[in-house]
């Protein structure tokens, strides 16, 4: 008996090695193109007929320039062709990526719920880099990803009318923000990207998730604002401030933690009634 067990304790922990190392694999993979998709989408340049190219030069790079990580320290962190610094923000990605879905895993295991989560993730971490960059939500990025959650719905015993009611949810949520920013400033307080993203949010996560997702991007915003000003850095009222980033990192903690979090709350609720 005993002898099983620790034959079962070593199955278990092979199976899960070779999992780590597919999923590395996988985020490695992956990382390239979601490099090209944060740079080209803002520039409008298309992600599968035109080669990869330097940015600086734009001279076309050969197959061996275009392996993630192992490149960049290959070329010393230079262009092969024009000497040009390579941004850090590549080879960040190329780590980021498959650390994250290493991550996913160890959280989720093998199922369904991990392979939504790789997608909706994906998609935040897209997401996120080219509004912190570019301050602009790509609708294609996030278009492109949630035929997910219609696979989950298909696969599992998840109701489309629960994902749908998310989506309304998360949408109105951000567009009385936006409209009533708009009627009363004569100016948008919040790009119009971040109501698809919070609309999105809530088609992956459901109502319950958008709303605790779009709260917590606002307690993190104050807490960043908060921090700058203790910081020095001055915040001038008609300064423009990439919102997006904000609700990602708020429906990663939701993902993960959401269902704890709102249990939490009510018990917290409950026990002052």
């Amino acid at each position: 008996m005993i002898l099983n067990h620790f034959e079962g304790e070593r199955f278990e922990i092979l199976t899960d090695l070779i999992y780590i190392l597919l999923f590395l694999t996988l985020g490695l993979t992956l990382s390239s193109l979601f490099g090209i998709i944060i740079h080209r989408i803002p520039n409008s340049v298309a992600i599968v007929k035109v080669a990869n190219f330097c940015p600086n030069c734009k001279v076309n790079l050969k197959k061996i320039n275009m392996i993630p990580v192992v490149s960049y320290l290959r070329l010393g962190g230079k262009c092969n062709n024009c000497k040009e610094k390579i941004s850090l923000k590549y080879p960040a990605i190329e780590i980021l990526i498959p650390v994250i879905f290493v991550f996913l895993y160890l959280f989720y295991g093998i199922g369904l719920d991990l392979f939504l989560n790789l997608a909706f993730w994906s998609m935040l971490f897209i997401t996120f880099l080219i509004d912190l960059e570019h301050m602009v939500v790509s609708d294609a990025v996030l278009i492109a990803f949630s035929p997910a959650v219609i696979v989950y719905i298909v696969s599992t015993e998840a109701t489309f009318t629960a994902h749908l009611i998310g989506f309304l949810v998360g949408f109105a949520f951000f567009l009385v923000i936006y409209l009533l920013t708009k009627f009363i400033y004569k100016q948008e307080g919040f790009g119009f990207g971040d109501v698809m993203l919070s609309g999105t949010v809530g088609w992956f996560l459901g109502f319950e998730n958008v709303i605790l997702t779009n709260i917590l991007s606002f307690l993190i915003a104050f807490i960043v604002i908060v921090f700058l000003k203790i910081l020095g850095k001055s915040m001038k009222r008609d300064m423009e401030i990439p919102f997006a980033p904000f609700i990602c990192i708020s429906a990663a903690i939701a993902s993960l933690f959401g269902e704890e979090i709102i249990s939490l709350y009510w018990g917290i609720s409950s026990s002052w009634i």
